[in-house]
């Protein structure tokens, strides 16, 4: 299981966070009633973006997710494979 450290966590919204490798990640809570946890790999660019910009890049790329979740299905990741802690920490 891969240790991550958590960035930014919103509860009920989404989590923002590394693993050990600085892999960066983004999980989205999406829907309505049947809601979904969305868990996309960030991109070279959107880290270097993050990087350079801050959080703001990251809201916005939330905003897609949520929009339209269906189209990260191809940079979705699994859950399963990390050890999420902190998420009991509010960040924001």
């Amino acid at each position: 299981m891969k240790q991550t450290t958590v960035l930014y966590n919103i509860p009920w919204d989404f989590t923002f966070f590394h693993d050990q490798e600085l892999n960066y990640y983004l999980l989205v809570l999406c829907g309505g009633v049947a809601a979904v946890d969305v868990c996309v790999q960030l991109t070279k660019e959107e880290v270097e973006s993050y990087k350079q910009h801050g959080i703001e890049p990251i809201l916005e790329l939330k905003k897609q997710i949520n929009y339209k979740h269906s189209d990260f299905k191809n940079r979705s990741c699994d859950l399963n494979q990390f050890n999420l802690t902190g998420l009991d920490k509010k960040i924001t």
